[in-house]
């Protein structure tokens, strides 16, 4: 198998290399992992490893921050475990929209239940957990506004959605001080905003005085199983026996399941941003085709585009065939990149080894890529005047992982029993209460509160076709 995945990858990349020049690839920045260091808040952790548990949750983002809450709320013992630290990773580098404009209608149940519980979020935890429902702007080009009302009126039948277009006085009012004021956008009041460095982290501390035993630098290498069924994992400091174990990975899902023998495509793609110094801009979270802004808790704003390289990686060659419609709606969002090394470490990597990859690389950091985001800090400024006296506080990149079809897996593994999924969210921040509810109705054996038959582990092996969500 390390046989034909090498001669594989060394195929398909030598075909891109070909095609675009490797020199062309290798030099585009944002296309490589640097060391990486955390950007969220820290918080304690526990020292001991239990011997035992009911259900033990692999990774420490939005989805499994949320379904150890959930759980202990409901008091199911866990343990939660992080190989590196509580939203080292994408989780804590989001850019901190919390809305699901033109998403899909199949996802709309599941982002509607996210709103939710979003909006009680800070009276669960008795803490803040920077949440602001603060509403949303999306500007429409002339051409988007026939397409927005239509996507409207899909959704009009779902109750709660409160999207619609604004035009005029109203949208003035919203978005005031704008110089260059679209002749539409999209808005919802119950969209909102969440410092992701401060989210996670609050979630995850409220979880653990309520019983999760949050253990942070403790990767799990693998999970038991007994006759088919899960009978725990082994973590790099011991043995934890468990019935169940809840998979919310992230990027490392799929490494992760494959040492189980299970497929789960899935691909990233590198995004960075950055914060602003506080000035007298848009209270309101606003995006244009140029750039994305929000003001965060302490005043300063938030700042990205939307320009996204796809680092060439041994996942994205295997999993070419499923990419069409994905390549097709990113379009010229997405660049390739390549940075050699992190390819040979991706392609020789081993589930199996001590230590394991996800002890190799505690956090996942991507390089960040300047130039996208200074062009648009000028189209913000040519907005807002009062951005060209603001400065550059902060700049950090992180790692999107999505599937094929764009719908993440909030699943049931069947040939495993006790073993769920949620991964490849994409939006992990405004779907992530919602997907860790989920697995917590599914590790439990409940009926989770909106239809999972789209997200499902096998629709890309059971002849479904794939269409990009």
């Amino acid at each position: 198998m390390k046989r034909r995945t090498f001669i594989l990858g060394a195929g398909a990349l030598g075909t891109a290399v070909a095609a675009t020049g490797a020199g062309v690839l290798a030099s585009r920045p944002g296309s490589r992992l640097v060391p990486g260091k955390s950007r969220a808040r820290s918080i304690v952790g526990d020292e001991v490893l239990p011997q035992s548990t009911e259900v033990v949750i692999i990774g420490g983002g939005f989805a499994g921050a949320n379904a150890a809450l959930t759980l202990a709320e409901r008091g199911i013992p866990v343990v939660l475990c992080e190989k590196g630290v509580v939203a080292g990773e994408a989780s804590g580098r989001s850019m901190g929209f919390m809305n699901g404009q033109f998403a899909d209608p199949l996802k709309t149940p599941m982002i509607l239940r996210s709103k939710e519980l979003w909006a009680g979020m800070n009276a669960r935890l008795g803490a803040d957990s920077s949440f602001r429902p603060r509403g949303a702007t999306l500007a429409l080009a002339d051409g988007q506004v026939d397409f927005a009302q239509a996507w409207i009126d899909r959704n009009a039948a779902f109750d709660k959605f409160d999207y619609r277009i604004v035009t005029g006085s109203e949208l003035e009012s919203l978005l005031p001080g704008n110089r260059n004021l679209p002749k539409a956008a999209l808005f919802s009041p119950s969209d909102g905003a969440v410092d992701s460095s401060l989210a996670v982290p609050a979630i995850a501390e409220v979880a653990r005085s309520r019983g999760v035993t949050l253990l942070q630098n403790c990767a799990v290498r693998e999970v038991e199983l007994s006759g088919g069924q899960v009978s725990g994992v082994v973590t790099e400091k011991g043995t934890i026996a468990c019935k169940t174990v809840i998979v919310a990975g992230g990027h490392w899902t799929p490494l992760f399941m494959s040492g189980m023998g299970i497929r789960m495509p899935q691909v990233d793609v590198y995004l960075s941003q950055c914060a602003l110094s506080a000035v007298d801009g848009p209270t309101m979270p606003y995006q244009s085709e140029r750039y994305g802004v929000r003001i965060r808790a302490d005043g300063t704003f938030a700042f990205g585009v939307v320009t996204v390289v796809m680092p060439i990686e041994p996942t994205v060659i295997r999993n070419l065939p499923l990419l069409g419609p994905a390549r097709e709606a990113a379009g010229a969002m997405a660049t390739l990149g390549l940075s050699f090394k992190d390819f040979w470490n991706d392609l020789t990597e081993d589930t199996h080894s001590i230590p394991s990859p996800y002890e190799n690389r505690r956090i996942l950091m991507p390089e960040v890529n300047v130039a996208p985001m200074t062009e648009g800090i000028a189209a913000l400024a040519e907005d807002y005047p009062a951005f060209k006296d603001a400065k550059v506080i902060e700049e950090w990149a992180g790692a999107i992982s999505s599937t094929p079809d764009n719908m993440p897996y909030i699943t049931g593994i069947p040939s495993h029993q006790g073993l769920f999924v949620g991964s490849g969210l994409e939006a992990g921040l405004s779907w992530g209460p919602a997907v860790g509810e989920a697995l917590a109705d599914l590790a439990m054996g409940n009926t989770p509160q909106f239809d999972l038959a789209n997200y499902r582990s096998d629709r890309f092996t059971d002849g479904s076709p794939i269409a990009f969500h």
